[in-house]
């Protein structure tokens, strides 16, 4: 029975060491997650970034489509009153004004 108590005595010495040991592990696990979320917080300000820029992309695309539209058609109407002859201006005349030469 005294065999039995000092091998408690050798394991309980051991406990602060192996208690030690557990805590600078648990640290060293701390400091990797600590990292891990600066990762992930840094990436999610670089993807918000990205998102940004892509809808301002977007919205410029969407504005030069609608203007290349509106000139396309400008210049539709302005080839077809140039093929008509009858078209309104080619029969204009100018009138002057009084003192006007």
């Amino acid at each position: 029975m005294a065999q039995s108590c000092s091998s408690r005595a050798c394991s309980s010495s051991a406990i602060p060491d192996g208690l030690e040991t557990i805590v600078a592990k648990v640290q060293e696990i701390k400091r990797h997650v600590c990292a891990i979320v600066e990762s992930a917080q840094e990436q999610s300000s670089g993807l918000q970034q990205i998102n940004t820029a892509v809808n301002q992309l977007d919205q410029d695309t969407q504005k030069n489509a609608a203007t290349v539209e509106e000139a396309m058609a400008a210049n539709y109407s302005l080839a077809n009153e140039v093929r008509t002859p009858e078209s309104s201006h080619s029969a204009k005349t100018i009138e002057f004004l009084p003192g006007d030469k």
